[in-house]
């Protein structure tokens, strides 16, 4: 039993692929804000950090960039993203899935520093999230107040509300 919390101020979701809206690579990287309120110095910077400081001569292209960046591009352009929002709750959704280790190391490391000191919740497989994090929910586990569950079979899955059975039972 318990409660949950979000507080006071801007929540930000992170799903494993962003949207990009069609535009310039400014304006993909200042959504959901508008390009022309962010000064260019800070958005190159954001580039440069997220090791995607290639880009910065486009900045002015318009493109469909969802489809113009690889995977792990977009993401690194969603945490730069994170960094011009600055959200107080962060939800990361394998928001780092395409990025390599050290790739993601950094972006992980970028978002804890960040001077508003930003809550963040992860959601993802690979076992490098775990150092970013202070508490580590084990979903694939099922334990619940130290006492182990299993899913429900077939046959209890099909009742209007399955529950958890405790591990032996």
């Amino acid at each position: 039993s318990g409660e949950v919390r979000l507080g006071t101020g801007k929540i930000m979701f992170v799903p494993q692929r962003s949207y990009l809206p069609l535009g310039t690579l400014a304006e993909a990287l200042c959504y959901p804000g508008h390009a022309a309120d962010v000064p260019r110095e800070r958005v190159e910077k954001l580039l440069a950090d997220f090791q995607l400081g290639d880009l910065t001569p486009h900045l002015d292209t318009a493109d469909h960039w969802g489809h113009r960046l690889s995977l792990g591009e977009q993401q690194r352009l969603a945490f730069a993203r994170i960094m011009l929002t600055e959200p107080a709750l962060v939800f990361l959704d394998e928001a780092t899935s395409a990025i390599d280790e050290a790739r993601e190391a950094r972006c992980y490391r970028l978002l804890r520093t960040a001077p508003w000191r930003p809550t963040i919740v992860s959601v993802g497989h690979r076992g490098t999230l775990q150092l970013f994090h202070d508490r580590i929910v084990d979903v694939g586990a099922f334990c619940c107040a130290g006492r182990d569950f299993t899913l429900p079979d077939e046959t209890e899955a099909l009742e209007p509300t399955p529950k958890l059975r405790a591990a032996g039972e």
